[in-house]
């Protein structure tokens, strides 16, 4: 399902701190897992974008992530492993425009989620998506200017944010994949009436109480 293979690959993005380790193997196998990690989201935007149109803005966005992130991972083995000096204006640009690309995938993403926990009927889940696309917003925000490399410590603040911004959006993907049932699914119920029933079911337990 769509929804279960963008959770899989998004939390795999999380290994793109990478950059915090000091040893040169250890920078790139991190830096490949969060590769693999936007070849999978893509994947799975693929998927969700036969049923959400926004989907496929997102997918195009992960795969320019994806692209700027094995070039990234490639100008750091040439300066590693071949003594080759990769102008840091270059390096610079790279990671601007990932940061850029990175806002334009959680603006497409969550606004699909939005549509979605909408067209639903999930209430709370589409609250919870407004609300984490005003966050992704900040952080993206805070990603750029920390790439201009103004201050080590909105760097430090950067990778801590990144972690925390992650690990929330990939436990609302999870969310999404819980209850939201596409046409591809063979469920007698959908994953949406499944939870009215649970909340039925608390609300006659309360009344018995």
């Amino acid at each position: 399902m769509g929804f279960g293979i963008l959770f899989l690959g998004y939390i795999f993005t999380v290994f793109d701190t990478g950059i915090l380790f000091i040893d040169s193997i250890s920078v790139v196998f991190m830096k490949a897992l969060s590769i693999l990690g936007w070849l999978i989201v893509t994947g799975g935007c693929g998927k969700l974008s036969k049923y959400i149109e926004k989907f496929y803005m997102a997918k195009a966005s992960s795969a320019t992530l994806l692209i700027l992130s094995a070039g990234d991972v490639v100008c750091h083995c040439l300066v590693t492993y071949k003594g080759i000096e990769i102008s840091i204006v270059l390096r610079t640009v790279i990671y601007l425009l990932y940061a850029m690309t990175y806002f334009l995938f959680h603006f497409y993403l969550f606004g699909a989620l939005k549509d979605v926990t909408a067209d639903t009927g999930l209430e709370e889940e589409n609250k919870k998506a407004k609300k984490l696309f005003y966050l992704n917003t900040v952080f993206c925000a805070v990603n750029f200017v920390s790439y201009l490399g103004i201050s080590d410590t909105l760097t430090a603040v950067r990778y801590l944010l990144f972690i925390v911004v992650t690990v929330v959006n990939a436990a609302f993907i999870y969310t999404c994949y819980m209850w939201i049932c596409l046409p591809e699914d063979v469920d007698m119920k959908t994953k949406s009436e499944k939870k009215a029933e649970q909340k039925e079911g608390k609300k006659r337990k309360n009344a018995k109480k």
